[in-house]
């Protein structure tokens, strides 16, 4: 409970400082005075006055703001250093900066999880499915491809993606064999063996003593008494996915020595591909993979890339909420938040960051949105400003802003129940 509410503390304060200095820097470098700088809101705590800005933390931990001068209409002076005195186009570059130095922030999250990850390769060469591959089945091994010899499956992929036809040697039934493999290596699937690489701390099966480079053999469903040789990783996932809440009995080894214990999957939600959420089961374990250190500049490409992936995910998931493809009940609120920064920070300083990087893309995301009072609504004002070549009038942005804050606070309510009716459930 504790690190729940550490780890969440962290996450937002990292967000909201990130955002906040975005449209701080914009503004003060656009001569515009800011008094406040806050980390938290409501009553000051602490603080420091340095030029014209006062920072301070401020009693409620869960938020912060800037204030600019003129912000609020109702203390306008018509002086040159406030807000409101500056162009539309001024005004518009401050408000975007907010949710700009979000972006900035996922880009750095997933630049510096690519540095601790490293580059990630499948420690396999056996195949688990070949799909448009006459000559290739599944449990076949692959010794070279291109007379390169092959030791992680990064290195068929290397040789064969580009290629029309590669000629390969594979073992099969014990024998090797040279065939040729066609086409696109995306349709062959690789068999990753169930050797644990990571173990979660303080997960089900670090509790039953499951550590690192321990190889799972067998599963017993208690319920069912059917023994269930694990060959593969796949095969491992899909019976503890299947199997939430139902007491598990699991064979491995350990440097040849047979190890058992009872597990009992944790109950978890999971998204499947046609947008409901199920529950499944998990215990806390990654496969085992080979980590190589990547250059300075691999990894800024690397945290670009992720950038990018995550932003378009995250943009087909509104359109499939907005478009009614998806149900608004798989909206989660500060408690789901909460939940899942427990979790990320329980799985590694890479899985909190990543959390953390993630998170900032929906931020930046919905930030931009054309709804006050969220930075998108504020531009859409000073467009329409900028259109009509004349200022919206102070009453019409303060009716604006409040309905927006109404509608606003009915959505918080609302993925609020959504929270609360999960815990429920449970």
């Amino acid at each position: 409970m504790l690190l729940t509410l550490v780890s969440t503390f962290i996450v937002l304060s990292i967000l909201i400082l990130f955002h906040e200095f975005g449209h701080f820097l914009v503004a003060k470098r656009s001569g515009i005075k800011v008094e406040i700088f806050s980390l938290g809101m409501g009553l000051r705590l602490i603080g420091i006055k340095k030029g014209d800005t006062d920072y301070r933390i401020s009693l409620v931990p869960f938020g912060g703001y800037i204030k600019m001068a003129g912000e609020d209409l109702k203390d306008v002076k018509g002086e040159g250093n406030e807000f409101p005195s500056k162009s539309p186009g001024v005004r518009a570059s401050v408000i975007v900066a907010g949710p700009i130095f979000n972006l900035v922030l996922a880009w750095l999250g997933f630049t510096i999880v690519s540095f601790i990850q490293g580059k990630v390769e499948i420690p396999t060469t056996f195949v688990q499915s070949a799909e448009n591959q006459i000559n290739l089945q599944t449990g076949d091994r692959f010794v070279s491809v291109n007379g390169i010899e092959a030791k992680t499956w990064n290195d068929i992929i290397s040789n064969i993606s580009e290629k029309d036809s590669v000629s390969c040697e594979i073992e099969r039934n014990k024998e090797i064999q040279k065939v040729m493999v066609y086409g696109e290596s995306l349709d062959i699937a690789p068999r990753i063996l169930p050797i644990v690489g990571r173990v979660i701390k303080d997960g089900v099966a670090w509790k039953a003593g499951i550590r690192e480079n321990d190889v799972i053999n067998q599963i017993i469903i208690d319920s069912l008494r059917d023994t269930i040789q694990v060959n593969s990783w796949d095969t491992l996932v899909t019976l503890i996915r299947s199997n939430a809440g139902k007491k598990t009995s699991f064979f491995w080894t350990r440097d040849s020595v047979l190890i058992t214990a009872i597990l009992t999957p944790a109950k978890t939600e999971y998204m499947d591909e046609n947008n409901k959420i199920k529950e499944i089961g998990i215990v806390g374990v990654l496969p085992k993979t080979i980590r190589k250190h990547i250059s300075l500049i691999d990894g800024f490409k690397e945290g670009f890339i992720r950038t990018g992936d995550i932003a378009l995910l995250t943009l087909k998931f509104f359109k499939k909420l907005f478009t009614g493809k998806m149900s608004t009940k798989t909206l989660g609120g500060p408690v789901s938040i909460g939940k899942f920064a427990g979790e990320s920070a329980r799985g590694g300083l890479d899985s909190f960051i990543f959390f953390i990087a993630c998170l900032s893309i929906q931020l930046f995301l919905l930030n931009l949105l054309p709804f006050p009072p969220l930075d998108g609504g504020q531009i859409l004002i000073i467009g329409i400003e900028k259109l009509r070549k004349k200022a919206v009038s102070e009453k019409t942005i303060i009716l604006i802003q409040n309905i927006g804050f109404g509608l606003l606070m009915l959505f918080m309510l609302y993925v609020t129940f959504n929270d609360v009716t999960r815990l429920f459930k449970k």
